[in-house]
């Protein structure tokens, strides 16, 4: 079972973990990103047709987390590791609307950076326990 969600967040050079930021405006700016993933995936929560609802509650169901970042014009792309880590906010935020923060069974699946709008698409899908 997979669900894919939208959310309209870019993302910025401090939220990576290279950001060159001090420790308390960097704690801030991951915060404001955990926040925005959580009230986006609500917003796809209370949206019936999202199918979202099925991946509410079940913490123990393996699941991997697949992203799209679309990057708009005149931001550079990341690199693979610094992707992945600026997204565990999103994780996070995701996990604090679908599991009451619980993100044990989730795992970062494939990350694809492309040229866009700007912008995160999550998929979410179930995986065979191993």
């Amino acid at each position: 079972m997979s669900v894919t969600i939208s959310m309209p967040i870019i993302l910025t050079r401090e939220m990576t973990p290279n950001g060159r930021q001090g420790w308390r405006a960097h704690a801030r700016t991951v915060k404001r990103l955990r926040d925005d993933a959580q009230r986006a995936t609500a917003s796809w929560l209370n949206d019936p047709t999202s199918g979202l609802s099925a991946f509410c509650g079940a913490t123990t169901t393996p699941t991997t987390l697949d992203v799209i970042i679309e990057w708009p014009k005149g931001r550079k792309r990341l690199d693979d590791d610094n992707a992945k880590a600026t997204l565990k906010p999103v994780l996070d935020g995701v996990a604090d609307a679908l599991w009451h923060g619980s993100d044990r069974h989730v795992t970062i699946g494939e990350v694809t950076q492309t040229r866009g709008a700007g912008g995160l698409t999550l998929t979410l899908r179930t995986r065979e326990a191993a």
